[in-house]
């Protein structure tokens, strides 16, 4: 494999350094040997295992050969159909048969398929792990805990979406898991790491056991926490936390829809705490108990905290925008009032079920000028930085980010060239901010087209 390597980057080398020489020696283009040229329409290949591709040679009046350098990486039929056997890499060559044809090479590389993006999620004694597939060539996933060494397979049968499998029974702690997918040729893809920390999320203040958990979701954003009740929570409760301003909160709160919290402290991280005050248990329990209070540890609430340092790149998924609802941490609605956003909603953010919010690829689509999304972040140090977005569009627009009110124009062009064709773009090439608690707000304005974001990057410029 060492030795295909390197004859394959000998072979690119010497042909550039070739064309360059060749470009040096001419004053332009030979206008008059144009009808010689061979154009193919894909100047390099990435495949995956088992994946074909049609090539198309032209001037379409004439007839071409096509040969493979190495069959056991990559075949092409006479037609100029290129199959891919192995991993590896190949060439492909055209010849016309006609007189004085110039050949035309076009480099092959052969990989296995893997996951686009490979998310974990923690819970109580168990964790769920988003698999993002954006290819239709893997059959299985195969999730195996690295703790244990029990793997469980998964059979996706070739689909583009988001999975999510839900890994139960787990111990409290760190557990590491390895995610391996699999094609219809049984060929592994390189093993993914996720790390999880696994929490015993009910437990009573006075350190008495119990089964009683009266929450089903809680989820702290940038700005603010969404907590969902279980069925079994009584009516009302009194809830109690640290808000924003540092203040310590008890509210009484009812249980018969979401609790959303925008001044619950996030940073840093405020516990939270709730009891009953029916005087009663919501189930019978062999305690003695006129009150049961519950303390949850902050960090054992799942987090879309958006913390800027200067020793990482922060990312933010555009999907984990503010909470609040229209107006406040969103107007990005979907078109025609379509009410199907499951991934905020699995958050126990409701209120955003019309974002324009892909469940299936977790991107924001931007459709109509002056929407946007908010995002709440604290910036760890003083300095200046630079945003970028990762856009897929055939088509230009004008952004702004809206930081603490003052507006600033993204510079670069946005087209990438397609809808599948996923790049960075600089939008900002310095700004300053200082330590602290920030609001980004992401906005389409003016002319231009419908686009795709996924994420939001800030980086530490000096």
């Amino acid at each position: 494999m060492k030795m295909k390597n390197i004859n394959f980057l000998n072979r690119t080398v010497c042909f550039f350094v070739c064309l360059s020489m060749l470009v040096g020696c001419t004053t332009g283009p030979d206008f008059d040997n144009l009808d010689k040229m061979i154009f193919v329409d894909y100047q390099k290949l990435d495949m995956y295992v088992g994946q074909e591709i049609q090539l198309t040679a032209s001037p379409t009046n004439e007839t071409f050969n096509f040969e493979s350098s190495n069959s056991e990486v990559a075949t092409v039929s006479p037609s100029g159909k290129v199959n891919a056997i192995n991993v590896g890499y190949a060439f492909i060559t055209v010849t016309g048969n006609y007189p004085n044809a110039v050949a035309f090479e076009i480099p092959v590389e052969v990989t296995i398929p893997g996951a686009f993006r490979i998310r974990g999620r923690a819970g109580a004694n168990r964790a769920a792990v988003e698999i993002d597939i954006r290819n239709s060539m893997i059959k299985l996933v195969k999730i195996t805990n690295l703790n244990t060494g029990v793997s469980e397979i998964t059979d996706i049968d070739f689909q583009e979406k988001l999975f999510t499998v839900d890994l139960l029974g787990l111990q409290t702690g760190i557990s590491m898991f390895e995610v391996v997918c699999i094609d219809g040729y049984g060929n592994e893809s390189v093993p993914v790491t996720v790390s999880i920390n696994v929490y015993e999320l009910y437990y009573t203040a006075n350190s008495h056991e119990t089964d009683i958990g009266m929450t089903e979701i809680m989820t702290v954003f940038g700005n603010g926490l969404a907590v969902i009740w279980a069925d079994n929570a009584p009516e009302k409760l009194e809830v109690a936390y640290t808000d924003a301003d540092g203040n310590a909160v008890t509210k009484v709160v009812s249980t018969d829809k979401p609790l959303y919290l925008l001044d619950f402290q996030a940073y840093p991280l405020s516990d939270f705490s709730y009891t009953t005050i029916e005087g009663v248990l919501p189930e019978p329990t062999a305690l003695d108990e006129a009150f049961f209070k519950i303390n949850v540890v902050a960090e054992s609430i799942e987090c879309k905290r958006h913390i800027v340092s200067t020793s990482a790149i922060c990312i933010i998924p555009v999907c984990d925008f503010d909470l609040g609802g229209y107006g406040v941490g969103w107007t990005n609605r979907r078109p025609d009032g379509v009410e199907d956003n499951m991934y905020r909603a699995s958050l126990g953010d409701f209120e955003s079920a019309e974002a324009d919010i892909g469940d299936t690829y977790l991107n924001a689509t931007f459709r109509n000028n002056d929407t946007w999304l908010k995002f709440t972040v604290y910036v760890e140090t003083d300095g200046n930085y630079q945003i970028f977005g990762y856009y897929a569009t055939p088509n230009n627009s004008h952004r702004y980010y809206d930081i603490d009110n003052t507006s600033i124009l993204a510079t670069e062009s946005i087209s990438t060239g397609g809808w599948i064709n996923w790049t960075i773009k600089q939008d900002v090439a310095s700004v300053y901010l200082s330590e602290g608690v920030h609001t980004i707000r992401f906005r389409k304005v003016a002319d231009g087209g419908i686009f795709n974001i996924t994420e939001i990057r800030l980086r530490y410029l000096d």
